[in-house]
C-alpha cells in the first residue's frame, strides 16, 4: 500500500475490532469486506495490491485521479508489480515501445497503459487489475471509477465560489491529517498561494519553502514570501542558477523513471530536497489547478480558435494548401491548420505538433475534435494529469528526496464539482482560470493573482547550442530510435537549431530526454 486514505477515522467499522490507528488497516479491513464499493468511501490517492486467498486473487488498484502509480508485467514466466518502471526492467526484453512513440512525441510523456518499454504496462487511473494466481492470468482490467459526466447546471458564480470555497477547505483539511508535520510548496501563483492561506487557517505555525532563481527576471519569490507574511509563516528558500541542472542530468534522468521530457520537474526535487532537511515528509502543492480551472494559455488558444473557425469554416476545403505556405515553421502550420479546420485540442504540452509527428514516425495522431472549454479540460484531467503533471511534478520528483506530495486541487470532489460549472465561468473576460482568481482574492494579495505569470524558463535552447551540443549529437549519431523514427527530420531540426533559425528546443530535449531515459533503464537492469 502507497498512499493516503485520509478520512480513515469516520470508515472503522462500530462492530470491528482494529490493532492499530493506520490507514493501512482501515483499508486492508474495508476492502476485504466491500471490495471496491469501499474504495467509493474514501477521500484518498493510493497504489496497493489485496491478495484475496479464498478467491486465489491480486487485485491492484490505482486511486481515482493517478496521482500514485502502478507498473506491471505478464509474460508466460512471470507476473511482477510495482510503483516505479525500474524492478521490473529486469523481467523484460526491454524492446523500445516503438509503436507508442506518437504520444510521446506528441506530449512529452507516454500514456498510460503504455509506456517505454513494450511489455511493461501501466495500471490506468482509476482502474482495478485482477490477477488469478490458481490460472496465473490476468483476470481482468477494469475501471473502478469515472468523473461525473459534463454538464452545465451550475450557473450562479457566487454560489458555485461558496461551493468551491468549502469543497477546498474540505481537501485541504484532509490533507493536513499527518503523523508528521506538515509543509507548503509555494510558487507565489495563485495556486499554491491558495492552498497556502487556506492550510495556514487550520495550522497557523505552517512552513513555505519556495525556489528563488539568482535571475530576477525569471524569480517569483517575493511573491512567495508576501503570502508568508502576511500569515506570519516561517519562510524557507533555496537559490537556484539554471545552469545547475546541467550539473544533475543524470540524476534527473533517474529521478524520472517514467520518462517525461520535463526539466523543471528538478527544481521540484531541489526544493523536496530542502523539505527534508528541514525534517519534512509530507507537503502540500497547488498541482492540478490548471487543468481543472482552465489556467493554461492553450485553453485561451482553444476558444479563440473555435471563433475564428465560425467565420472561416468556408475555408476547410483548402486548409492544407493554406498551412502548407508556413511549412517552415511547424507551429504556426499547426496553429492555421488548427484554425481552418474544426479546431482541437492537444494539451498544454505539444511538443511535435500532429503534421509532424506523422513525418516522424509514420504514425497518425488521432484529431481531437472538441466544441467546449470543458471538453478540453476533461481530457486534460484524464491524459496529462496522469500521465505528465503528477509523473514528473508529483510523485518523481518529491519522492526522489522521500517527501510525500498532496495535492489538494485533485480531491474527486472537486474534480467532479468542475465537471458540472458552466462552461462561460472558466475563462471570463479573457481572463483565465477565472473562478479561481475570484476566489483566490480572499486569501492572497491582488498582485499575485493579476500579474504576468513568469514561469521557470531554463535557457535550453541556449545549452543545446553549447554546452550539450556534442552530447545531442552523439545522442542523433548513435540513436536507439533510429529504426523507428526518421533521423533525417531530427537531424534537421538540429540543424536548424544550431543556426539559430528556429527555437526547436522543446523537440531536440523530448528527442534527447528519451534517449537518456532509455539508455538509463536499460543499463541499470
Amino acid at each position: 500500500f502507497n498512499g493516503e486514505i485520509y478520512n480513515y477515522e469516520s470508515l472503522r467499522y462500530k462492530d470491528t475490532k482494529y490493532q492499530y490507528k493506520s490507514d493501512t488497516e482501515v483499508l486492508l479491513k474495508g476492502f476485504a469486506k466491500e471490495g471496491v464499493d469501499f474504495l467509493h468511501k474514501t477521500r484518498s490517492m493510493f497504489g496497493f495490491a489485496f491478495y484475496m486467498k479464498e478467491d486465489k486473487t491480486i487485485s491492484i488498484c490505482r486511486d481515482r485521479i493517478g496521482i500514485k502509480q502502478i507498473y506491471y508485467i505478464d509474460t508466460d514466466e512471470i507476473f511482477a508489480f510495482a510503483s516505479t518502471l525500474k524492478p521490473l526492467v529486469m523481467f523484460s526484453e526491454k524492446k523500445l515501445n516503438s509503436k507508442q512513440l506518437w504520444g510521446y512525441y506528441l506530449n512529452r510523456a507516454f500514456k498510460a497503459p503504455h509506456t517505454i518499454f513494450e511489455d511493461i504496462k501501466e495500471i490506468e487511473s482509476g482502474s482495478i487489475l485482477t490477477f488469478n494466481t490458481d490460472k496465473k492470468k490476468i483476470k481482468s482490467i477494469d475501471k473502478w471509477w469515472e468523473r461525473d459526466s459534463l454538464s452545465n447546471i451550475l450557473t450562479n458564480e457566487q454560489n458555485v465560489l461558496e461551493e468551491l470555497d468549502r469543497l477546498l477547505h474540505q481537501s485541504v483539511q484532509d490533507r493536513l491529517i499527518a503523523d508528521v508535520s506538515v509543509g507548503a510548496f509555494l510558487s507565489g501563483g495563485v495556486d499554491s498561494s491558495t492552498i497556502t492561506a487556506i492550510a495556514s487557517q487550520y495550522n497557523p505555525k505552517l512552513e513555505t519553502f519556495t525556489v528563488a532563481m539568482k535571475d530576477k527576471r525569471y524569480d517569483e519569490s517575493p511573491y512567495a514570501k508576501a503570502v508568508s507574511d502576511r500569515y506570519n509563516l516561517k519562510y524557507h528558500q533555496v537559490m537556484i542558477e539554471g545552469k545547475e541542472f546541467l550539473d544533475e542530468i543524470d540524476n534527473w534522468v533517474s529521478m524520472q523513471d517514467d520518462i517525461v521530457a520535463n526539466p523543471s520537474s528538478l527544481l521540484l526535487y531541489k526544493l523536496a530536497t530542502l523539505a527534508k532537511e528541514n525534517g519534512y515528509k509530507v507537503m502540500l502543492a497547488g498541482e492540478g489547478a490548471d487543468e481543472i480551472f482552465a489556467g493554461y494559455k492553450s485553453y485561451k488558444r482553444f476558444l479563440i480558435s473555435h471563433q475564428i473557425y465560425s467565420y472561416t469554416k468556408f475555408l476547410k476545403p483548402f486548409s492544407s494548401p493554406i498551412s502548407n505556405l508556413f511549412k517552415s515553421n511547424s507551429k504556426k502550420k499547426f496553429i492555421i491548420e488548427n484554425i481552418l479546420t474544426n479546431p482541437a485540442h492537444y494539451s498544454e504540452s505539444i511538443m511535435f505538433e500532429p503534421h509532424l509527428v506523422k513525418e516522424l514516425l509514420n504514425q497518425e495522431v488521432e484529431k481531437r475534435e472538441m466544441y467546449s472549454i470543458k471538453e478540453a479540460l476533461d481530457m486534460d484531467i484524464k491524459d496529462r494529469v496522469p500521465n505528465d503533471l503528477l509523473t514528473s511534478n508529483g510523485d518523481r520528483a518529491t519522492m526522489g528526496a522521500s517527501i510525500e506530495t498532496r495535492v489538494p486541487f485533485l480531491s474527486h470532489e472537486i474534480v467532479n464539482f468542475s465537471a458540472k460549472i458552466d462552461d462561460s465561468l472558466f475563462v471570463k473576460g479573457g481572463e483565465t482560470k477565472y473562478l479561481l482568481k475570484k476566489l483566490a482574492t480572499r486569501y492572497i494579495p491582488h498582485d499575485n493573482i493579476y500579474r504576468k505569470k513568469v514561469g521557470f524558463e531554463m535557457p535550453l535552447k541556449d545549452w543545446l547550442r553549447d554546452e550539450l551540443r556534442d552530447t545531442l549529437y552523439q545522442l542523433i549519431e548513435t540513436s536507439v530510435q533510429r529504426d523507428f523514427i526518421d533521423m533525417n527530420i531530427i537531424k534537421s531540426i538540429f540543424k536548424a537549431h544550431q543556426e539559430k533559425q528556429v527555437d526547436a528546443s522543446g523537440k531536440l530535449w523530448t528527442f534527447m530526454a528519451l534517449e537518456l531515459s532509455y539508455r538509463h533503464l536499460i543499463s541499470q537492469s
